[in-house]
C-alpha cells in the first residue's frame, strides 16, 4: 500500500467518524499477524497503554479482533469489513434516533401540556 493510499484510507475512516488514531491503528494492523499493544504502540509512536486502550475500544466496536492469549494480541479486519461495521453502527444510531423521534411525536400532547402547566395558562408565561 502506498503512502498516498494509506493517507486516503485514514481520511475516509476519519470522515466516517473514527478518531485519527483509531484509523491509523486499523491501518497498521492491516495484513499483519496478530500484534501486541506494545508492538502497535511502537509502530505508531504511542505508549503501550494508549495503544492497549485504543485497541480495546476498537475491539468493543467490532473493528479489530483480540486473542485470549496473555498478553493479548490484536488483528485487523479488511478495510471493506471495517467500513461495513461502521455502516452497521451508523444504521443502528439512525434507527435509535428515529425511534426517539417517533416516541416524542406520539407523546407530544403530554409533553406540551406539561410545558403549559409550568409556564402558565394557554402557554403564556406568568407575570
Amino acid at each position: 500500500m502506498t503512502t498516498e493510499s494509506a493517507n486516503e484510507i485514514i481520511h475516509r475512516l476519519t470522515e466516517g467518524g473514527l478518531d485519527e488514531k483509531f484509523a491509523k491503528i486499523i491501518l497498521a494492523l492491516l495484513g499483519q499477524p496478530p500484534l501486541k499493544a506494545s508492538e502497535i504502540g511502537k509502530l505508531l509512536s504511542i505508549s503501550r497503554m494508549d495503544a492497549y486502550n485504543s485497541l480495546k475500544k476498537l475491539n468493543e466496536m467490532g473493528l479489530v479482533l483480540a486473542t485470549f492469549d496473555k498478553p493479548m494480541r490484536f488483528s485487523g479486519l479488511q478495510i471493506s469489513d471495517v467500513f461495513k461495521q461502521l455502516i452497521k453502527r451508523e444504521e443502528a444510531n439512525v434507527r435509535r434516533l428515529q425511534q426517539h423521534l417517533n416516541e416524542i411525536n406520539e407523546n407530544s400532547v403530554i409533553i406540551n401540556s406539561n410545558l403549559d402547566r409550568k409556564s402558565g395558562s394557554a402557554g403564556m408565561p406568568r407575570p
